[in-house]
C-alpha cells in the first residue's frame, strides 16, 4: 500500500506506466489459466490527471496475498488507445475521453475502480484470430492510405492499441467472471465487432468481444454467456466467430441498410451446433425507442430467460443514439441505460466493451447511463418510452419475422407466433409497407417509346430501377433489372444484379450466382464491376483463395487500363509488401495518380528520399498534389535538403494554374506558412498579416489544418498588436480568437498542437490548463511534464 512513502520508486517512475507496459498479464504461458486471479498487490493512491481524476484502486496479479473486498463496477482503458487516430475520422480518440469526462461530471469515479489494462498475446489473439493475419497486423508499418478500403486507417500505434484493448476486455472478463466485481465496463478502442477471423473491417482490428467470449468458454470454464450488440451497424465479425457455438446467444439489433451489406439478415439464425442461437433483429428504416424496446421485450428478454446465461456481453455501440452522424437514428441516450438495466435482471455479471458511437457528446451521455445503471440506478419503461412513440411502419413487421424463423429453437418464440407471416409471404403487405418510406418513390414500368431501339429501352429499365435501389427498394430494382435483362444482355444490368445476389437484397443470398453475374458484365467491357467484385472478395473471410480472386480481378480492370482498378490493384499489392511489383506497374503506367500513390507508399514506409525522387521526376504538366508534396518537401527539408526558394518558386508557379477548391486551401496553408516564417526570398522578417490573410482564404476553401497555425498566430502575444488592425477593436479580435478556438478544439486531434498551443499561452490562464488536458488526452507525453506528472518527456 503506498502512502505517503514511496521507498520503491513507484510513482517516480510512474505507477501507470508500470500496470501497462513493463508489467504483461498475457505474457505466453504454457497453462490455459496464467495466474491465479484471487492473488493481488493492491497500490491505493489518489491523483487528478484531467478525466483520471481520482484513481482510488488498482490491482496487479502477484504473490499470494488476500485480496481486499471488490467493488461492485470496475472500468479500464489504456493512453496507447488514443494514439490510434486520423485526421478528420470518425472513429477518434475523443470518443474514449468524452467518455471519461462525462464520468467525472457524474461523481462516478469514486464509486468505479479501475483495473489494470493488459495487452493480448498473440496466442489470445489466436482464440478468434487467423495467425498469420495477426502477424500482418504487428508487423505491418503502413500508413493510412494502405487501409483504405472497408473504412480500416492504420498507424504506428494501431497494433498496439488494438491488442490492448482485446487484452483490456479479457482481463475485465477475468474480473468479473471470479467475482473480484460484478460489472465491468472496457472502454476501449479500436472497437472490434466487425473484425472477421483474418480480415479487418469496419474501424476494427481485433473482435474483443469475441475473444473475451471464447475466453470465458474455453478458459474460464463457463457453460453458456450471452452477446448483446445493440451497436446501429450489424456484429458481423462476432456472429461468424461464434455462431456454430451452442454456449454463446447472440443477438444484434441493427440498421439493415447500413454497413456491412449483405450480413445480419432475420434468417441468419446459427449454423451447425449454433443454429437458432443467432438473433438478428434488421430494421428496414431509422429507428428511435420504440424500436429497440420493443426488440428486448419482445424476442431477446424471453429467449435470455430460456437461456440463462452465466455471464452478458454488451457490445456497446451507440451510433443509433439521436444526433449521431453514421447512424441516423434517434434512440435516447437514457434508454441504453434502460437497456443495460434489463439486462443485468437477468445476470448480475456483465461486461460491457465500447464499439461505436461517433457523436462523441451523446455517445457519452449513453455511456454515463450504463454506468449509472451497473451502479444500481434504475429506470422505469415511462421513463424511457413516450406516449406518442410509434413503430415507423417498415419496422413492424421484422418482429413477427425473427419470432417464426426462431420458433422451433425457443419455446417462448412458440407460444407467440400463432398466427405470423413472414414478409415473404405478404407481398402485397410489403408492397404497401414501401409506399410509406420517408422517401417515397411509387412503382413504375417505363413504357417503350415509339422506334425505341432494344439499347435504349434497356437504359430506361436500367435508370429507374437504379432510383429504387438507391432508396433500399430492392425487391422493385430486382424486377425492373430482370425485365431489361429479358430483352437484351447489358453489363450495368448484370453487374447490379450480381450485388443483389451477392449481398442477399431482398432475395437470399447466392454467392455462385452473384460472381457468374459479375463476371459476365467484366467480359462485356464494364470494368467498375472489377472493382465491386474485388471489393466482395476482400469481405468473404471463409473463401480460402480469396486474395488471389481479388487480385486476379483486379488485373482484368487494370489490364484494360481502368484507372480505378489500378489504383486499387497497386494499392493491394503494397498491402501485401509486393514492393518490386507496385514499382514495375508505376514505372509502365507512367500516370502521374500512380506516382502519387506510389510517393505516399515511399512516405508510409519513412523512405522520404524515394519519395521525393518520385515525386520530383519530370512530367510535362505539373500534378497539384504531387506538387504540393514536393513543395512541402523543400519547405520543411525532409527527404531532400532544405530550399525554400525552389519551394516559394514552385507554389507561385502552382497558384497560376488552374485547381479545384481543395488544392486552393492547400495551397492558401503552405503560403501562409512560408509568410509565417522568414524563409521568403528577399523577406527579411516574417509578414504576419499576409500569413493571417492566408490561413483565412485556407479556411473558406475547406481546408481545416489552417486552425493550428492560425491559432498559433492570433494567440501569440508578439503577433497580437500587428494583427488588432485587422478588426473593429480588441473585442472584436478577442471574439474572433474564440472563435477559432471553438473550432480547433472541436477538430484537432495531434496531441502536440495542443501542447505546442499551450506553451504561448500564459501559464496562469485557464486557457493553458485546459490546452495541456487535451494534449494528455490526445496522447501528447510532454504535456505530462507541465503537471509535475513526469520528471522527464
Amino acid at each position: 500500500k503506498l502512502e505517503k512513502e514511496d521507498p520503491e520508486g513507484y510513482l517516480d517512475s510512474g505507477a501507470l506506466m508500470f500496470s501497462k507496459r513493463d508489467y504483461n498479464p498475457y505474457k505466453p504461458v504454457t497453462a490455459p489459466y496464467p495466474f491465479d486471479m484471487h492473488h493481488f498487490l493492491v497500490l491505493e493512491f489518489s491523483f487528478d490527471m484531467g478525466v483520471e481524476s481520482q484513481l482510488v484502486k488498482m490491482r496487479f496479479p502477484c504473490k499470494p496475498i488476500k485480496a481486499t473486498q471488490s467493488i461492485k463496477t470496475c472500468f479500464t482503458y489504456d493512453p496507447v488507445m488514443l494514439s490510434h487516430k486520423e485526421d478528420g475520422h470518425p472513429e477518434q480518440p475523443k470518443r474514449i475521453t468524452d467518455i471519461l469526462s462525462k464520468f467525472k461530471k457524474l461523481g462516478l469515479m469514486p464509486n468505479l475502480m479501475r483495473i489494470p489494462s493488459a495487452q493480448a498475446s498473440k496466442e489470445l489473439l489466436a482464440l478468434c484470430h487467423d495467425p498469420t493475419y495477426i502477424d500482418q497486423v504487428f508487423n505491418s508499418t503502413k500508413d493510412s492510405i494502405l487501409f483504405e478500403n472497408d473504412s480500416i486507417y492504420f498507424n504506428e500505434f494501431t497494433a498496439e492499441a488494438a491488442s490492448y484493448a482485446a487484452g483490456s476486455s479479457i482481463f475485465m472478463t477475468d474480473m468479473v467472471a471470479n467475482r473480484a466485481c460484478d460489472a465491468g465496463m472496457a472502454i476501449i478502442r479500436s472497437p472490434g465487432h466487425h473484425a472477421e477471423y483474418n480480415q479487418a473491417r469496419g474501424f476494427c482490428f481485433f473482435n474483443n468481444v469475441a475473444l473475451a467470449s471464447k475466453y470465458a468458454l474455453d478458459s474460464l470454464k463457463l457453460k453458456r454467456v450471452m452477446v448483446v450488440d445493440f451497436d446501429v451497424h450489424h456484429g458481423n465479425g462476432t456472429q461468424h466467430i461464434l455462431e456454430d457455438d451452442d454456449r454463446v446467444l447472440f443477438f444484434s439489433s441493427h440498421r439493415h441498410s447500413l454497413y456491412p451489406r449483405g450480413t445480419g439478415n432475420y434468417m441468419d439464425i446459427g449454423v451447425d451446433k449454433g443454429k437458432g442461437y443467432s438473433i438478428n433483429i434488421p430494421f428496414l428504416a431509422s429507428y428511435g425507442d420504440a424500436e429497440i424496446i420493443e426488440a428486448f421485450h419482445r424476442i431477446l428478454l424471453p429467449i435470455a430467460q430460456e437461456f440463462k446465461p452465466e455471464l452478458i456481453f454488451i457490445s456497446a455501440g451507440f451510433d443509433a443514439v439521436d444526433g449521431d452522424p453514421l447512424g441516423g437514428c434517434y434512440v435516447q441516450p437514457k434508454t441504453f441505460g434502460y437497456l443495460t438495466q434489463q439486462l443485468r435482471s437477468i445476470s448480475n455479471r456483465v461486461v460491457m466493451l465500447l464499439e461505436g458511437g461517433y457523436n462523441t457528446t451523446e455517445s457519452a451521455n449513453a455511456f454515463g447511463y450504463c454506468a449509472e445503471a451497473l451502479l444500481g440506478k434504475s429506470q422505469s419503461l415511462t421513463d424511457v418510452l413516450q406516449a406518442d412513440d410509434e413503430l415507423h411502419p417498415l419496422n413492424k413487421q421484422v418482429f413477427d419475422d425473427v419470432a417464426e424463423e426462431l420458433a422451433p429453437y425457443w419455446t417462448c418464440m412458440q407460444r407467440i407466433t400463432g398466427g405470423f407471416h413472414s414478409i415473404r409471404k405478404r407481398e402485397d403487405q410489403h408492397d404497401d409497407l414501401i409506399d410509406m418510406r420517408p422517401e417515397k418513390r411509387k412503382f413504375m414500368v417505363p413504357q417503350r417509346q415509339e422506334n425505341q431501339s432494344d439499347d435504349e429501352f434497356v437504359s430506361s429499365l436500367y435508370q429507374e430501377g437504379m432510383k429504387h435501389f438507391e432508396l433500399d427498394n430492392y425487391k422493385y430494382a430486382l424486377e425492373l433489372f430482370n425485365m431489361a435483362m429479358d430483352i437484351k444482355e447489358n453489363p450495368l444490368v448484370l453487374s447490379k444484379l450480381g450485388d443483389i445476389y451477392l449481398h442477399g437484397l431482398y432475395i437470399l443470398k447466392n454467392e455462385a450466382k452473384g460472381i457468374k453475374l459479375k463476371e459476365r458484365a467484366i467480359e462485356l467491357g464494364h470494368y467498375d464491376a472489377c472493382i465491386s467484385l474485388a471489393m466482395y472478395y476482400t469481405m468473404s473471410p471463409e473463401m480460402k483463395d480469396r486474395i488471389p480472386r481479388m487480385l486476379s480481378v483486379l488485373k482484368q480492370g487494370h489490364d484494360a487500363k481502368n484507372i480505378e482498378c489500378s489504383k486499387l490493384y497497386i494499392e493491394q499489392l503494397a498491402m501485401l509488401n509486393r514492393l518490386e511489383e507496385v514499382e514495375r506497374l508505376v514505372a509502365e503506367m507512367n500516370h502521374p495518380e500512380m506516382d502519387f500513390m506510389l510517393g505516399k507508399i515511399y512516405q508510409a514506409k519513412k523512405d522520404h528520399e524515394a519519395a521525393f525522387h518520385i515525386f520530383s521526376k519530370d512530367r510535362e504538366t505539373p500534378h497539384p498534389k504531387i506538387e504540393l508534396e514536393v513543395i512541402n518537401m523543400l519547405f520543411s527539408g525532409i527527404g531532400v535538403e532544405a530550399n525554400p526558394a525552389e519551394a516559394w518558386r514552385r507554389l507561385l508557379a502552382l497558384q497560376a494554374l488552374p485547381a479545384s477548391a481543395s488544392i486552393k486551401g492547400q495551397l492558401a496553408l503552405t503560403q501562409g506558412r512560408f509568410y509565417a516564417s522568414s524563409l521568403i526570398p528577399g523577406e527579411e522578417k516574417p509578414n504576419i498579416i499576409r500569413a493571417y490573410k492566408s490561413f483565412i482564404e485556407a479556411l473558406q476553401s475547406g481546408e481545416a489544418d489552417a486552425l493550428y497555425p492560425l491559432c498559433m498566430l492570433t494567440f501569440s502575444e508578439q503577433h497580437q498588436a500587428e494583427l488588432l488592425p485587422e478588426f473593429e477593436d480588441q473585442d472584436d479580435f478577442d471574439s474572433f480568437k474564440q472563435m477559432i478556438l471553438s473550432n480547433f478544439m472541436e477538430l484537432e486531434e495531434n496531441g502536440d498542437h495542443f501542447y505546442n498551443l499551450a506553451t504561448i499561452v500564459p501559464k496562469t490562464s485557464p486557457l493553458f490548463l485546459t490546452l495541456i488536458k487535451e494534449a494528455i488526452n490526445h496522447g501528447c507525453v510532454r504535456a505530462l511534464a507541465e503537471l509535475g506528472l513526469v520528471k522527464e518527456t
